[in-house]
């Protein structure tokens, strides 16, 4: 039996309902951005319905099956027609069963794409302007330094400032960044990132739990080229 694919909204529950859909079925993909057609949860709607398993798809509106105007309108026009899919946008009176309310269809996936567009232009301006500002748009605080939950501002963490003082008097002394790599893997010192770990529960891309004192030349090269040691706001790079 073919089933019936909604989001997680409970008017669509209801729509299933009322109509007497068979076998209504979730695929939600929160926190992922509409414009994005490899969000998991679609990618595995769209292997169901190729494997024959989704006879209907129902979204809250056409921007909640995604907001790229081309992509958009090649799985509806194209893509479901071609599985036998019917498709239905709840808020925008769409129905591929019905072709007398779907003219507008076009140009509201149009606007749905504008609508991404002119968000991202406005959160660019923002960035830009507090950049202009001198103010730090990082989200997370590099080592040796941690983000004051209250002010957002960066103060230093003295355990791990002390570790970066050394490595800049380790530079200064002579020692290279390979060098100064081995000393603090000999002493066990913990990575920036095992450190951000186990101190403030913070996970990083790159985050080895198996080697905590893996340092490395370039972590300690990247360090003595980072600008904000010196007490400079670097933004926009």
């Amino acid at each position: 039996m073919q089933k019936i694919t909604l989001t997680n909204l409970v008017s669509k529950s209801h729509l299933a309902e009322d109509h007497h859909f068979p076998s209504p079925c979730f695929y939600v993909d929160d926190g992922f951005s509409g414009g994005n057609f490899q969000r998991p949860a679609f990618q595995q709607m769209i292997s169901d319905m190729e494997n024959g398993g989704i006879g209907i798809i129902v979204t809250k509106d056409l921007s909640r099956l995604g907001r790229n105007q081309l992509h958009t309108g090649l799985y509806i026009e194209e893509r479901f027609p071609m599985f036998g899919v019917r498709y239905i946008a709840i808020n925008d009176n769409v129905d591929t069963d019905s072709s007398e309310n779907n003219d507008l269809m076009p140009f509201k996936n149009l606007f749905n794409e504008w609508f991404i567009r002119d968000t991202s232009r406005k959160i660019r301006a923002v960035l830009k302007a507090k950049a202009e500002r001198g103010e730090r748009l990082g989200t997370r605080a590099p080592y040796g330094y941690r983000k004051n939950s209250e002010t957002k501002k960066l103060e230093v963490d003295e355990e791990a400032a002390s570790i970066v003082r050394r490595i800049f008097a380790m530079c200064a002394g002579g020692s290279g960044p390979s060098q100064i790599a081995r000393i603090l893997k000999k002493e066990q010192i913990l990575t920036p990132t095992m450190y951000a770990y186990t101190r403030f529960g913070i996970t990083y891309v790159g985050l080895d739990t198996q080697r905590p004192y893996h340092w490395s030349g370039d972590t300690v090269a990247d360090m003595l080229e980072n600008e904000i040691y010196l007490g400079n706001t670097v933004n926009m790079k």
